[in-house]
């Protein structure tokens, strides 16, 4: 008898996480720039589509606050719901960023079983933390329908374009198509990555999330270069 396929389902912040990984070596993917602010607009993103939150006039304001069964995404929730006054996705993107984000991801996906940690050091002192992956198929099944959204063509759902333009967003399409798919492709991934088939709240956060992500790598090539001229 074969044996009934089971899908586990990643959530948003999980999917990117996920993708991240290099698969060879364990580690975050060094073209994802600035991790945390990546999953906290995943987080955003999640809570969106989910009809937890939405905006009016530009300003982020919580629809449902009941309980999301997720701690990340509840706090999330609390901090929008009780803010003094209503801000607008950069702000929040950026707020949520400081809670360590990428490692709570991280510390699910392990609790999960779908990557393990594995602790190195780099020339026996510098620790360096390593997530091979334990549970292939859901980067697989994400993989698998990202490509079916960019080369086939199909109508991608709300997840999955978000996750497209997270990828984009933070300088990961790589990690599902190789150099000459994004060549050919860079047309339908771009457009994709703007959110021209999602709502305007979801384009926004995208919008939002690149801004931010290109001022951090501004900021850090700045320090990079003082430290090294001094």
């Amino acid at each position: 008898m074969t044996e009934m396929k089971t899908t586990v389902t990643v959530n948003l912040p999980e999917s990117l996480l996920l993708l991240a990984i290099d698969d060879e070596t364990g580690r975050i993917s060094s073209q994802m720039q600035a991790a945390d602010l990546g999953a906290a607009a995943a987080i955003l993103l999640e809570l969106l589509i989910d009809g937890r939150i939405g905006t009016v006039d530009g300003k982020i304001r919580v629809i449902d606050d009941s309980t999301t069964g997720d701690v990340m995404f509840d706090q999330a929730l609390s901090a929008i719901r009780d803010s003094k006054k209503p801000h607008d996705a950069k702000y929040w993107v950026h707020t949520i960023s400081r809670q360590h984000v990428k490692d709570r991801v991280l510390a699910q996906l392990i609790a999960r079983n779908i990557v393990r940690k594995e602790e190195h050091r780099v020339l026996w002192v510098v620790p360096v933390d390593r997530f091979p992956v334990e549970n292939p198929a859901p980067e697989n099944d994400l993989r698998e329908t990202l490509r079916e959204v960019v080369i086939t063509g199909y109508d991608p759902d709300a997840r999955s374009a978000a996750l497209i333009g997270l990828l984009k967003a933070t300088n990961l399409t790589g990690a599902v198509f190789n150099r000459e798919e994004r060549k050919a492709y860079k047309k339908r991934i771009e457009e994709i990555a703007r959110g021209e088939q999602m709502s305007e709240a979801v384009s926004k956060i995208l919008q939002d999330t690149q801004t931010a992500l290109i001022a951090v790598m501004v900021a850090t090539t700045a320090t990079t270069s003082a430290a090294t001229s001094n």
